[in-house]
């Protein structure tokens, strides 16, 4: 059964701050005389985005385009365009005849999700090992622990875990490995929707220092066997876990890469091209 974003549903939308405080949709988003419909529709599309992050709006929740109007206060076709933008990021769909709903991704579309995230991490995790010394762990580590302290709100283990391997991203001052994160921690979210909770910021936390403190030794099997193990929990729970074969145009497009030195093969990968490794 689909649900439907009614208009005293929808008033109830909120954005969760780190503080764990929550502002409604029509605060956060409120319509300013003057301003160009592409602005207001990314403003609308920023405050849906917040409401599907910290969960108010479910996977598969029908967005009824005239309720979203009255709300905001504006056209329907400003809300198109807004619906249109969050598609562009995945994280919502349009379907003929039936119109946009909160995205639900399947376990193939879950997994590519979770797949791509420890591709990133662990390419990061390399970087950061090569570039860091003792003195910048050093301050990490006072990160993560400062972070240990603020995430005690509701969704804490979520943002915790999420700031965290945002700041590992952060780090390699790549702006493109950090846009291309950021858009999939956005759709990693609605997997945590489908897959159940994860585990409590304490243990989150712990598996934090843990992983950096494989990172800061120079341990990168040891570290991005944990990033992947990570990641790939998350897809259990909500999804029926079964067999899946790596795409055959991917596994000929790495092991291309892997025999002229190129590639850092994630360990996500390894089990299924290994056999296939060339001899030293």
């Amino acid at each position: 059964m689909e649900t439907t974003v009614a208009p005293m549903q929808t008033c109830q939308y909120g954005t969760a701050t780190r503080a764990g405080s929550r502002r409604s949709v029509r605060e956060t988003s409120a319509d300013t005389p003057g301003q160009k419909p592409a602005s207001r529709a990314r403003k609308v599309a920023s405050a849906i985005t917040n409401a599907i992050l910290d969960h108010s709006l479910k996977p598969g929740t029908k967005l009824c385009e005239q309720a979203l109007a009255d709300i905001f206060g504006i056209s329907r076709t400003v809300v198109r365009q807004a619906i249109i933008l969050l598609g562009s990021e995945g994280l919502v769909v349009v379907e003929r005849h039936r119109g946009a709903f909160v995205s639900q991704p399947d376990f193939d579309e879950a997994l590519e999700i979770c797949e791509s995230l420890v591709m990133i991490e662990q390419a990061a995790a390399a970087h950061l090992i090569r570039h860091l010394g003792d003195t910048e762990w050093s301050e990490i580590k006072l990160r993560i622990a400062e972070g240990q302290r603020s995430a005690q709100s509701a969704n804490g283990q979520s943002s915790c875990d999420q700031d965290f391997q945002s700041l590992l991203i952060d780090l390699t001052g790549n702006p493109v490995a950090k846009s291309i994160h950021a858009r999939l921690l956005r759709r990693m979210e609605l997997v945590r929707s489908l897959a159940g909770p994860d585990a409590d910021h304490r243990v989150l936390a712990e598996r934090n220092g843990k992983l950096v403190d494989r990172l800061a030794k120079g341990q990168f099997r040891q570290a991005a066997m944990m990033i992947e193990r990570h990641r790939m929990a998350s897809i259990r729970g909500g999804y029926v876990e079964r067999p899946h074969e790596l795409r055959a145009s991917n596994a000929r497009t790495c092991l291309a890469e892997w025999q002229t030195g190129s590639l850092l093969v994630p360990t996500v990968l390894t089990e299924r091209v290994g056999s296939l490794r060339p001899s030293p």
